[in-house]
C-alpha cells in the first residue's frame, strides 16, 4: 500500500504509464523501454518462485528445530477453500462471519447459517480446523438492518462484541449455528473487538448457554497471544 505520496501525483495525467516500485519505494511516471526491463524481469522472477512454490505447498511446514507449524487459510465463503487447499491450506486460520451479514437488508435466516458454516469445513476436508471470527460490526462495516447511531469516526466507534451487546439477537443464532458444526471438535471461535474483559466475559456467557443447550462439554479458553 502506497500512502504519502505526495500532490504531484495529482498532476500526472490520465492514461500515462506509471511503475509503482513498492520496495523502492520509488514511482516512475512514462518510464522508457531500458527502464521498464526492471520490473518486468522481476515480475517473471516472482512467477518463477510462484510456480516453484506451490509445487510443494501440500507438504508439512516445520521450523529448523523441527517444530510442526500448521498452514490456515482465511476464508469468508465456501468457494475460498478451493484457492486455499490449492496452496497447502489445513484448515481455517479465519471465517469472517461479517460478509452473510453485510450485503443483506435482512439478517440471515436461523435455518442458513448452520449449513455455510458446514460448508467451509467440508471444503477444507478432515481433520481441518475451523477458526470462527464472531461479528465485526460497526465501523466500516455497518448492517443495513440494524439502527446503528452515525459516528463522526467510525472506526473509533463501538465495534464488535460491543455492538453484539446492543443486539443481542444477531449474536445467538450465530453462536447456535456455529455449534452445529460436526465435528464438534473441528471449532473454534475467536472473540473480535472486545475492549473490556466484561465485553469478553458476557461473550462467554453466551456461548456456554447454547453450548448446554446443544448437550456439548464445557468451552475451554485461551488468550489469542
Amino acid at each position: 500500500m502506497f500512502c504519502a505520496i505526495g500532490p504531484d501525483a495529482l498532476r500526472i495525467n490520465e492514461g500515462r504509464a506509471v511503475i509503482i516500485d513498492g520496495a523502492r519505494r520509488r514511482i516512475s511516471v512514462h518510464p522508457s523501454p531500458e527502464t521498464l526491463e526492471t520490473p518486468r524481469a522481476a515480475t517473471a522472477a516472482r512467477k518463477e518462485r510462484q510456480v516453484a512454490t506451490r509445487k510443494t505447498a501440500g507438504e508439512t511446514c516445520c521450523m529448523a528445530d523441527g517444530t510442526r507449524l500448521p498452514v490456515n487459510t482465511n476464508v469468508g465463503a465456501s468457494q475460498d477453500t478451493v484457492l486455499g487447499k490449492a496452496v497447502g491450506a489445513e484448515g481455517s486460520g479465519l471465517l469472517r462471519t461479517a460478509f452473510a451479514f453485510i450485503e443483506r437488508m435482512q439478517a440471515p435466516t436461523r435455518a442458513g447459517q448452520p449449513g455455510a458454516c458446514q460448508a467451509v469445513l467440508q471444503g477444507l476436508g478432515s481433520p481441518a480446523r475451523l477458526t470462527l471470527r464472531t461479528l465485526g460490526i460497526g465501523g466500516d462495516k455497518p448492517f443495513p438492518y440494524l439502527r446503528q447511531p452515525n459516528e463522526e469516526n467510525p472506526i473509533l466507534g463501538p465495534r464488535g462484541i460491543r455492538v453484539c451487546q446492543k443486539y443481542p439477537e444477531i449474536l445467538r443464532p450465530r453462536y447456535r449455528a456455529s455449534l452445529k458444526v460436526k465435528p464438534i471438535s473441528s471449532l473454534r471461535v475467536m472473540l473480535r473487538v472486545g475492549t473490556e474483559v466484561t465485553d469478553l466475559k458476557w461473550a462467554n456467557e453466551i456461548f456456554e448457554e447454547k453450548n448446554g443447550e446443544a448437550g456439548h462439554h464445557r468451552c475451554t479458553y485461551r488468550s489469542a497471544s
